[in-house]
């Protein structure tokens, strides 16, 4: 019986996170996609990023991986950035999708919050829902970091060693340099992204009566 149930639980934790991998990274796709439509790239539009179709977004490797080991990786979208001339737009571009994830994280906790304060009841639908919402709040930290610092240090590359042959794409530097980063930098990012979107949906839900 012990083991059934310890079967159980690790196939439901799984599919929780399928869905969550899912639903975070086809969401956080679609508003890059339509950032940089907005701003003047159509790239994404035209080999078919600005969709809602999760075939498009997911990277099915990258999903299994984070499913069985809680760590995954992304599709990278294709963006032109000599189409955004300003600086500052092309950033809102290139760092849309982890903003994306962050407030998707934000939404997860709210209703984390919301149901744990008006629900009292343990029915299997309040189970499941506050699994996949805890499911798609971690999932969202951790892609969104590690979306920060790929897509971060892209518009970097691009923006101000537009020329630089060392960071063409297949250079090993060019390999190198993001890994080391999320090495030294994901771990602390991803504890003070937990503690930002807690304290701030925490006054949110302070604001609207339900903490």
């Amino acid at each position: 019986m012990l083991v059934s149930l310890k079967v159980a639980q690790t196939i439901s934790t799984f599919v929780a996170f399928g869905f969550a991998y899912i639903i975070t990274m086809t969401t956080s796709g679609y508003i890059q996609a339509w950032a940089a439509h907005r701003l003047g790239d159509d790239t994404p539009a035209r080999v078919g990023y600005y969709a809602w179709d999760p075939l498009v977004h997911v990277d099915f490797l990258g999903a299994l991986m984070f499913m069985y080991a809680g760590v995954g990786w992304v599709r990278f979208m294709p963006l032109d950035p000599d189409k955004i001339k300003s600086v500052w737009l092309r950033a809102l571009v290139y760092l849309a999708r982890a903003a994306a994830y962050f407030c998707i994280a934000l939404l997860a906790y709210l209703v984390i919050h919301l149901v744990s304060v008006s629900v009292t009841t343990q029915e299997s639908w309040v189970l499941a829902l506050t699994a996949l919402m805890a499911a798609i709040f971690y999932a969202s930290v951790a892609l969104g970091v590690l979306t920060f610092i790929l897509d971060g240090f892209r518009y970097v590359v691009v923006t101000f060693f537009p020329e630089s042959q060392i960071f063409k794409d297949g250079e090993l530097l060019a390999l190198i340099i993001p890994l080391i980063l999320i090495i030294l930098f994901s771990y602390s990012l991803r504890i003070m992204m937990v503690s930002g979107i807690s304290s701030v949906g925490s006054t949110i839900t302070s604001l609207l009566g339900a903490a």
